[in-house]
């Protein structure tokens, strides 16, 4: 065993983390491709959160100004619109009111009517107000926060409310529809409970945003969906949420770009439906981090009930409890992916479908875990204490729960600790791509384990593992060919296993990263009436990428059979060479 492989035993020992697994949905797979159509891609520009925006909610004319003046501990307004009654001034009606100033111990309240539009002017703005919001909007048909270039605005609360049993609870509090745009910045402290929270639908279309909360940082009830923007979020709950659940359209959390840091005591992105990601680059550590001990409080790196669509730039998530969790489905349509997690990489309920991207899970106990999991593209190198990938509906791993791995596409390396490579519940296929598992280093666990079939249509798998009972092999329905070697005894990491035809062509040589002693290989070299020669050992000048090797010359091994290709499925059992009778 590697030193790497080592350590990362050890810490997940330790720390005895489990995978939990659920399904409640199930996934039509009838045809061999689950294609996601075209326009499902940009399905965020069609959410109903998007209508509270207009054109015109970010132009005004500087004549129309009403000018709010903060002075310590008074405040003075340049408009009858504005109330003031000591330290807080309260705007009733629409217009363009910009604030200046510094308020120690005071709050603006917006309490306009119910069509009324008014923006808010940020400019150099502090306020300080320990028993409530510091900005407190009321009433209003829509509210637009406008952070010029330059400036920098800062609001925070208390840790207690005079009135706890109200309805505000962050320092910035909005009943109403909120956009906020600009390239200044806003500093939001919540000591209370959350930072900012918009009761409807809240819209950041741009900003530089340093946002710390007790509980959430950022919150949209109905939805929460930032345009672009610069966000360093540090929550005890929550980084970025949307939790009303009353119907289409709401509990929705949409990103289209900007870059994310944020260190969260909860998930990092929550949204009661749909979290969907259309650009952006993330940096997310949840709870602590995969090292982290795991508690009853969910800490996700991006979790939602019905959806997760990943198209982001970059995102990289170290998560004590999932890095990625679906009630329902999981689509990954591009992008870059770094995954730190104590748990799966990717889980959910129903069906997880991979479109494309690079995907990196470093640390986790499983990489994947859905009921059905299907990939058309992409690059994946996973790390796993247990299974890379797990197709479960959740229930007895002993019967057919109907499961499914589909591989149509792309390239898939496992390097699995203690847990299969891959492993279904009920069917694997493998119709096209690469797929190379450094599998278990101890029995019972095996580099591909199923409950129902493992048929092979094409692509090219390599897959290294035990002399397991338990050991599964390719379906003699199989329309591709494969061998199944097993040897007599264990042969040591990066002892390279060949196979070389008649005339001296190397097919494939395989170096896997851990002891192993059984292989599956299968690709279109392997042609039936074919003779063939499998060889332990020696060395092979070509490249080798992900342990695997399709050119180059191979010499100096010990030759450990011959066999000719006359079926879908060749099993070589007690296979040793004359070097190991010596």
């Amino acid at each position: 065993m590697t030193l790497v492989r080592l350590k990362i035993l050890l810490i997940f020992i330790i720390s005895g983390l489990i995978m939990l697994s659920s399904c409640e949905r199930d996934l039509d797979l009838s045809s061999p491709q689950e294609q996601l159509p075209v326009d499902t891609i940009n399905i965020a520009d069609t959410l109903t959160g998007l209508a509270h925006e207009e054109s015109g909610d970010y132009t005004w004319d500087e004549q129309s100004l009403i000018y709010i003046t903060l002075n310590g501990n008074s405040i003075t307004a340049s408009s009858p619109l504005v109330n003031i009654s000591g330290s807080t001034a309260t705007i009733k009606g629409k217009g363009n009111y910009k604030i200046s100033g510094t308020l120690n111990n005071g709050r603006i309240i917006v309490d306009a009517k119910d069509e009324d539009l008014v923006r808010l002017i940020l400019n150099n703005a502090s306020i300080h107000y320990p028993s409530g919001p510091a900005l407190f909007i009321d009433d209003a048909k829509k509210v637009v926060i406008a952070l010029p270039e330059g400036t920098k605005n800062v609001l925070t609360d208390g840790q207690s409310y005079a009135d706890p049993d109200d309805d505000p609870n962050a320092a910035l509090f909005s009943k109403t529809n909120l956009t906020i745009f600009g390239s200044g910045e806003l500093s939001v402290t919540g000591n209370y409970k959350d930072g900012i929270t918009g009761k409807d639908g809240l819209l950041l279309k741009s900003g530089n945003y340093v946002v710390k909360a007790v509980d959430d940082a950022v919150r949209g009830k109905d939805y929460l969906i930032a345009r672009d923007g610069n966000y360093n979020l540090e929550s005890g709950g929550d980084a970025m949420k949307s939790d009303d659940e009353s119907g289409t359209g709401t509990g929705e959390v949409v990103i289209f770009d900007g870059t994310y840091l944020i260190r969260s005591g909860g998930d990092g992105i929550s949204a009661k439906n749909r979290a969907i990601i259309d650009g952006g680059r993330f940096d997310i550590v949840c709870g602590g981090g995969y090292e982290a001990d795991t508690n009853s409080v969910s800490q996700k790196g991006i979790k939602a009930d019905e959806l997760v669509r990943l198209k982001a730039d970059s995102l990289t998530i170290d998560a004590t409890d999932h890095a990625i969790d679906s009630d329902n489905s999981i689509e990954i349509i591009s992008g870059s992916y770094t995954i730190y997690t104590a748990r799966a990489g990717f889980h959910s309920n129903n069906s997880t479908i991979v479109i494309d991207g690079d995907i990196n899970i470093i640390r986790s106990m499983e990489g994947f875990e859905s009921h059905n999991i299907i990939m058309n593209g992409g690059s994946m190198h996973i790390i796993s204490i247990d299974d890379g990938f797990s197709a479960t509906a959740g229930y007895d791993v002993d019967v057919d729960d109907q499961s499914l791995i589909r591989i149509n596409d792309g390239l898939l390396v496992v390097d699995c600790i203690r847990g299969d490579g891959i492993d279904s519940n009920g069917s694997i296929e493998l119709n096209g791509g690469k797929v190379v598992i450094h599998g278990p280093l101890e029995a019972p666990e095996v580099a591909v384990d199923h409950n129902n079939t493992f048929k092979i249509a094409g692509g090219f798998i390599a897959a290294s593992g035990t002399n397991s009972e338990l050991m599964e092999y390719p379906d003699s329905t199989s329309t591709q060919n494969s061998i199944v070697a097993i040897f007599s005894n264990s042969y040591p990491e990066e002892t390279i296993f060949n196979i070389t035809d008649d005339a001296g062509t190397s097919v494939v040589s395989f170096k896997p990263s851990g002891d192993y002693q059984s292989v599956i290989f299968s690709s279109a070299a392997l042609v039936t009436g074919k003779s063939y020669y499998l060889n332990i050992g020696g060395t092979s000048d070509g490249e080798f990428i992900d342990g695997v090797s399709e050119g180059g010359t191979y010499n100096s091994g010990s030759r450990m059979a011959s066999f000719t290709i006359t079926q879908p499925v060749t099993i070589l059992r007690n296979l040793k060479s004359t070097e190991d009778d010596e």
